[in-house]
């Protein structure tokens, strides 16, 4: 903007004569000087003046006049009342255009005599919309659109649909309701006095649709048990019925048929054993939970849907972490040694080796999944996200998760480059996690019992498939449900 110092040196020159005079006080007249635009915005203005003299003013008004033009024809007009005494004075409107030039100047009212100070020139500002704050939402929720030089009369638009405006902050922050979706990603268009401005960040809606597919063919109720796939096969099995005695079965579903089918397992049934989609070992042969009659056994589901036997594991442990990683296997933490001891098997060799221990404390209830070589995983308590680098053997933090603390036994999945997690112990949320510019949006709710557990979870052309086994005080069988991130209503 233009820096003008008419004002101040017309000042200066004034405060120089009263020691330089050798006339009487009640000589002086009085000057009127237009300061300076102490805040200028889209539609606002704040302005500040000085009357300077020795004695009353005793003016029946003073305050600015705003023009488009130097003729100041048609003048805006802050007045602000009677003044009796000299000094500094500020006006303020917010009656003005975007990005349009004007002249402005004080004014003293003085014995019906109109008397003006020096002219200014300014140009407001010019809107514009930076971001959203969150950038996904539900319907009814509030949000924030951030900038600069938002107008009183600001509009906001989800796509065609018009939020509800519940209020303009500092011009800077507009909060708009979220209205009814007419898809599941729009952009946002403001407008303020005519203006249109894009919002550069998309919206997303919160969706995601649930489908209960099927029930589990017999009232078994499985905990501690084990899951794997292979293609369009889900397996699950082992582990214990209802807690109170071991399942020595194994079932699995196909989706393309939609049909549960027993299989044979020719293994000894443990409970607490790890398990990747491929792998499954270790575990204890005791019902009860402590102390641990801990085995070494370890099995690979093969393509054509049998079970091998592979030599022990080197280590015993319950409740371990395990996942597939570049075509390894990684055993971490459980509950019989300190919790932080990572394995990792080479098939190609049939060989254990000790890798770098985890950042904290893990078992098979930690939600974790794996992402272009890498391998994630949260700590409950912390809400932390670390990431296993196999190259390097190191652990680093990625992200904050904003779920629930505390919360175990939810599980991790990605597809099409978004990591979904959720749905712990007490849970029906999921959140989606971008990775590529790791954006949380939160899905819609698991309409399900949510009184159960995760016992098996899958991963399929775009879909997750979630076993649920519910608490023993309700009835009902294990129920298969599908989620479709996004699917959108």
């Amino acid at each position: 903007m233009k820096k003008y110092t008419f004002g101040l040196l017309s000042m200066l020159i004034f405060i120089g004569s009263i020691f330089s005079s050798c006339e009487e006080i009640d000589d002086f007249t009085t000057s009127l000087v237009t300061e300076e635009v102490i805040y200028l915005s889209g539609e606002r203005v704040r302005l500040l003046g000085r009357v300077i003299t020795v004695q009353e003013v005793r003016a029946t008004d003073h305050g600015f006049y705003i023009s488009t033009n130097e003729s100041f024809g048609q003048p805006l007009i802050i007045s602000l009342g009677e003044r009796l005494s000299p000094g500094r004075f500020i006006g303020e409107t917010s009656a003005l255009q975007v990005e349009q030039r004007y002249f402005v100047k004080s004014f003293l009212q003085v014995d019906g005599e109109l008397i003006f100070g020096n002219t200014l020139e300014l140009t407001t500002l010019q809107p514009a919309s930076t971001s959203l704050q969150p950038n996904n939402g539900r319907q009814g929720d509030v949000i924030n659109i951030l900038g600069r030089n938002f107008t009183a009369d600001s509009r906001v638009f989800f796509g065609e649909t018009e939020g509800q405006v519940i209020g303009i902050d500092f011009e800077s922050r507009i909060r708009v309701r979220i209205p009814v979706a007419e898809a599941p990603v729009v952009s946002i268009k403001v407008i303020s006095q005519g203006r249109e401005m894009i919002v550069p960040d998309l919206f997303e809606y919160t969706i995601g649709t649930y489908k209960k597919i099927s029930e589990f063919p017999r009232p078994q109720r499985y905990f501690d048990n084990v899951f794997l796939q292979q293609g369009t096969d889900f397996y699950v099995g082992l582990g214990t019925d209802r807690r109170l005695s071991f399942n020595p079965e194994m079932w699995k579903f196909n989706i393309l048929a939609q049909q549960w089918y027993q299989v044979s397992f020719e293994g000894r049934p443990v409970r607490f054993a790890f398990n990747s989609s491929q792998y499954f070992g270790s575990g204890s042969l005791f019902l009860d939970r402590l102390p641990f009659f801990l085995v070494g056994d370890f099995w690979k589901l093969e393509a054509d849907g049998s079970f091998l036997k592979l030599p022990d594991v080197p280590f015993v442990e319950a409740n371990a972490l395990a996942f597939e990683l570049n075509g390894n296997l990684y055993v971490a933490g459980g509950e019989n040694g300190f919790g932080q001891e990572t394995y990792r098997y080479t098939p190609t060799t049939g060989t254990w080796m000790r890798v770098n221990n985890t950042p904290f404390r893990v078992t098979k209830a930690n939600s974790s999944f794996v992402y272009e070589g890498k391998f994630y995983i949260l700590n409950p308590e912390t809400r932390e996200i670390f990431a296993y680098t196999p190259e390097t053997d190191s652990w680093a933090f990625v992200t904050n998760y904003p779920g629930l603390p505390g919360g175990t036994g939810g599980f991790g999945a990605v597809i099409d480059g978004r990591a979904y997690i959720g749905m712990e112990n007490r849970s029906n949320r999921i959140w989606e996690l971008n990775m590529s510019n790791l954006n949380w949006a939160l899905k819609n709710d698991f309409p399900g019992v949510i009184q159960a557990s995760n016992v098996g979870v899958y991963v399929h052309s775009g879909l997750i498939y979630f076993l649920r086994s519910a608490d023993l005080q309700l009835p009902g069988n294990m129920e298969l449900w599908e989620f479709d991130p996004k699917g959108f209503n």
